[in-house]
């Protein structure tokens, strides 16, 4: 299975010579039937979990790095405060709820197209 990122697939000429970034500086050709473009996988994977992990980054961590007093102002901010937060975050949340969501959604969506592109046969 090979990477790259698509957007460097195009032929650059300096001089009289011809580079190609994505596959000029490679030891190997890119097997074109598992290349997977890694930007790509980012945005599809962004989409899947992005909201969640928004949400719960506002909730666990911002909520209460900036918690407002009456006035509406935030009293317990502490910047050394920040690190312990998030890591709490990511190992209580991130990794044990929102990761594994993902992978089972994937999982899920896989099945479906897998399911739908028998059907077509």
């Amino acid at each position: 299975m090979d990477t790259f990122h698509k957007k460097d697939d195009i032929d650059i000429t300096v001089g009289e010579k011809s580079y190609n970034l994505a596959r000029s500086f490679r030891t190997s050709t890119i097997n074109e039937l598992t290349v997977i473009d890694f930007e790509e996988m980012f945005d599809i994977l962004w989409l899947m979990l992005g909201d969640n992990l928004i949400k719960s980054f506002e909730v666990n961590v911002c909520g209460i790095l900036f918690e407002l007093d009456g006035n509406g102002i935030p009293s317990t901010f502490r910047q050394e405060n920040i690190d312990p937060l998030i890591n709490k975050w990511w190992y209580d949340n991130v990794s044990t709820e929102i990761i594994p969501n993902l992978i089972k959604n994937s999982k899920k969506i896989h099945y479906l197209i897998s399911d739908s592109w028998l059907m077509i046969f």
